[in-house]
């Protein structure tokens, strides 16, 4: 259990890590780790008249593997319908504009690489 409570401790330094850039980058969190029936959202960010659905994803190293190449279509798909479900807790959920985006950490979770994909994937 001791390295899945790291893991779980470096997520979230990465996750806040990644919420910080955005923040300093003009974007304002709405939302942290919505839950829906299909899955989770790590942060819900709005830029500007835009809400970001960002997926972040934490490397401790960068090896062969980017981290922006682990997320799969099923995971996209259950973003997309993850969005959708938060979509509907607003008024007029259709006169919003959405993207995609994913953030990418890599190195120390303390002081990582970031890399900020803006619209990802689309829905």
């Amino acid at each position: 259990m001791p390295a899945q409570t790291g893991t779980l401790a470096e997520g979230q330094r990465a996750e806040r890590a990644a919420r910080s850039h955005l923040e300093r980058s003009g974007l304002r969190t709405l939302c942290r780790n919505f839950r829906g029936r299909f899955g989770e959202i790590d942060l819900i960010m709005q830029d500007g008249p835009v809400i970001a659905f960002v997926e972040v994803r934490y490397r401790s190293s960068a090896g062969k593997l980017d981290p922006a190449e682990t997320i799969d279509r099923r995971k996209c798909e259950r973003i997309v319908k993850t969005a959708m479900q938060y979509m509907q807790t607003l008024k007029n959920p259709d006169q919003h504009h959405y993207r995609f985006d994913v953030i990418t950490l890599t190195g120390s979770a303390d002081a990582p690489s970031i890399d900020w994909i803006r619209d990802a994937f689309q829905a």
